[in-house]
Order: structure tokens, then sequence, then C-alpha cells
């Protein structure tokens, strides 16, 4: 699993893009539709999350 580190500007930048959304008429499920795809394949690795005890001492 790859780890993205994003700094405040290119979050805020980001923020700012997902805003102007509505603006053009769309909503964020339009801008990632995919209406020429009839079946997307996705078959993601199973993840094992194992959880400790804090070592709070």
């Amino acid at each position: 699993m790859t780890k993205t580190t994003l700094s405040s500007l290119e979050r805020n930048r980001d923020d700012s893009d997902y805003r102007r959304l509505p603006k053009r008429g769309r909503n964020i499920a339009d801008a990632l539709a995919m209406p020429d795809v009839e079946e997307v394949e996705f078959d993601p690795p199973r993840i094992a999350i194992d959880c400790t005890e804090a070592d709070l001492s």
C-alpha cells in the first residue's frame, strides 16, 4: 500500500477543485462516472489489520 502525503497547499487546491464542481452543474458522481463502461472488474486483495494495545507507560 502506498502512503501519500500532501502539503497544505496541495490539499487546499484539491478542496477548491471539489468545491468548483457544483458551479459547473456537475456533482461528484457525474464527474467520476464512466458511462461507456458496462462493468469494471475490481478484485482487491484482502488486508489483515492487526490491533495492538498502546504502551502508555
